[in-house]
């Protein structure tokens, strides 16, 4: 079935822990997932080179209402500022997408004159002290779900 970006949701929550608070205040969310190439060309590939996935990489590009009384632009803000990592789980919305704890590392205001004021912001994997739990993908639907979580 194919799916609307309305209909994908962005949970957050304490870093080293599972996401279930909904972000609502939130528009345009891109997931971008890569890997580097790892070049292992040898003799033997006849004229070609041959190439390995190797290290994984994330980035969460998303753009947050400029709302400094909402506790999610509060979030992110802190984790920019305060260089604290926070629990992101972003979803399709049927509990399937990308689980993982990160970190700020991009916090722009582009304040257009004919728009909503927003914040840009740029995340990337990170590890969270003690609780530390490697990013991973949920493709089974046990991820967090709407009706399960407490939105803000």
């Amino acid at each position: 079935m194919i799916k609307l970006g309305v209909e994908c949701v962005l949970f957050r929550g304490e870093a080293g822990s599972i996401a279930t608070t909904e972000v609502k205040e939130i528009t345009t969310v891109n997931v971008t997932l890569s890997k580097s190439q790892v070049d292992i060309t040898t003799r033997g590939g006849d004229g070609w080179k041959i190439f390995r996935g190797g290290l994984k990489d994330a980035t969460i590009e998303a753009n947050v209402n400029y709302d400094t009384e909402d506790e999610a632009f509060k979030a992110f803000q802190k984790s920019f500022f305060k260089d604290e990592p926070m629990a992101l789980f972003i979803s399709d919305g049927e509990g399937n997408g990308f689980d993982a704890d990160f970190e700020v590392f991009d916090f722009s205001q582009p304040q257009e004159m004919d728009d909503a004021v927003k914040c840009s912001v740029t995340l990337k994997p990170t590890r969270s002290g003690s609780n530390a739990r490697a990013p991973k993908w949920i493709d089974d639907g046990s991820g967090t779900k709407p009706e399960e979580s407490s939105a803000e």
